[in-house]
């Protein structure tokens, strides 16, 4: 868990497989008034998010997150097949590494890979 900064805006970002709730992770992005909260996985190796997660509850910690001026960004082992789902549930922003990637998350990034991730969603 931490915050990142980007563009001057302030992102709170939390695990999945981590400590804290959904409802601490939106307390916390609230407490330190983020623009946006991302969602990830801490363990790379380990299930992804839309493992940990089921649709219904991400879809209303989403809604709640966007009530409360949040932008949402989701990452977590998020494969091509995941990224309608993650739209379906609200996200904002899906973040991928692994699936854009030519051998896994630690290789190289493919533009093919990329091309085809855009068009899935």
């Amino acid at each position: 868990r931490g915050a990142a900064i980007a563009h001057g805006k302030v992102v709170a970002v939390a695990y999945a497989d981590g400590d804290l709730t959904l409802d601490e992770i939106l307390e916390a992005a609230a407490a330190t008034a983020s623009d946006g909260v991302l969602i990830d996985t801490a363990l790379k190796n380990g299930p992804g998010l839309r493992q940990l997660i089921d649709r219904n509850t991400l879809t209303c910690w989403i809604s709640r997150a966007r009530d409360g001026g949040l932008r949402v960004a989701v990452a977590g082992r998020l494969m091509r097949d995941d990224l309608p789902w993650a739209r379906e549930c609200g996200a904002d922003i899906a973040g991928v590494r692994g699936a854009a990637c030519e051998h896994g998350r630690t290789s190289r990034v493919i533009a093919e890979k990329v091309r085809l991730l855009r068009c899935h969603v």
